[in-house]
């Protein structure tokens, strides 16, 4: 087997981990595979640019944010030079690393970066395919003060409504886009909790019909119970739970606790102390 069989094998087995969400697994095997084409074919390689955004897309998944954002920004630097600035692998990169800098607070350049990915998707695409929903959806996320207020929720629904045309609403990206939304009217108007609720019960409706990594169920239950009245206790308490086994198994599999974890443990104490039970052994421990 040549180097470059090797490189192709190697990429396949991490990406189809990663598709199950085995995130240690899909790095190790990623990593491999740019290592061999670095080797093979230089550092500048358009190869070893999509070998980078690869890795960059499985740390940010186990939380290795600022690995991530410097694979993200190497990788679309050489597809600057292979493909044009104004290219759809450019995009895409962009699009990655908007969500990168989000993450991580640095909201003007996430705005900067995911308003660049729309303007080259609508030139290439068009206006109403679905491959600008999540784009749509991280703008409005990135958005601040003024323009947050006034221009997050219109974005979410442009969102919905392109992926409604498209039949493409009860997806992964559907329900990402209902959670942003969401969270966006819980921290804006406290009038619609029942809408919030709805929204929540709908998203893990879509995510139990999809074999989806479990760490996306795990916050979309966690999302339901915060909405949750206490006198509903014996309703959330079955939900936190579950979603607490989903982060602790995520962790596992990642081989890194989840930042998350210690939010869901101290969330799932709070339900068990509203129904004046002990919190199980198996959770504590």
């Amino acid at each position: 087997m040549d180097h470059a069989d090797a490189a192709w094998l190697l990429n396949q087995a991490g990406q189809r981990w990663s598709s199950v969400g085995e995130w240690k697994r899909a790095e190790l095997l990623l990593r491999r595979a740019l290592s061999v084409n670095e080797c093979r074919l230089g550092l500048i390689s358009p190869l070893v640019g999509q070998n980078l955004l690869s890795v960059s897309g499985v740390l940010l998944q186990t939380n290795a944010l600022p690995e991530a954002q410097a694979l993200c920004e190497r990788a679309i630097k050489i597809n600057e030079v292979s493909f044009g600035k104004d290219s759809l692998e450019v995009a895409r990169g962009l699009q990655h690393l908007g969500i990168l800098y989000y993450l991580q607070g640095r909201l003007a350049g996430a705005e900067e970066a995911l308003r660049c990915t729309i303007r080259i998707y609508e030139r290439i695409y068009g206006h109403d395919n679905p491959i600008l929903a999540p784009v749509l959806s991280s703008l409005a996320m990135s958005l601040q003060g003024d323009a947050w207020m006034s221009q997050a929720e219109p974005l979410y629904r442009r969102a919905l409504a392109i992926l409604d045309k498209a039949g493409k609403t009860d997806t992964p990206a559907g329900a990402s886009v209902l959670n942003n939304l969401a969270g966006l009217i819980l921290r804006t108007d406290e009038t619609r909790l029942r809408e919030v609720e709805s929204l929540y019960l709908q998203i893990v409706r879509i995510l139990e019909n999809q074999d989806e990594p479990k760490l996306a169920m795990a916050v979309a239950l966690r999302n339901l119970v915060q909405v949750i009245p206490p006198w509903r206790a014996h309703e959330a308490e079955p939900l936190m739970r579950r979603a607490l086994h989903l982060l602790l198994d995520s962790s596992a599999k990642s081989g890194r606790p989840h930042s998350h974890l210690t939010q869901f443990v101290g969330d799932y104490g709070e339900v068990c102390a509203t129904m004046k039970m002990p919190m199980p052994l198996l959770v504590e421990s």
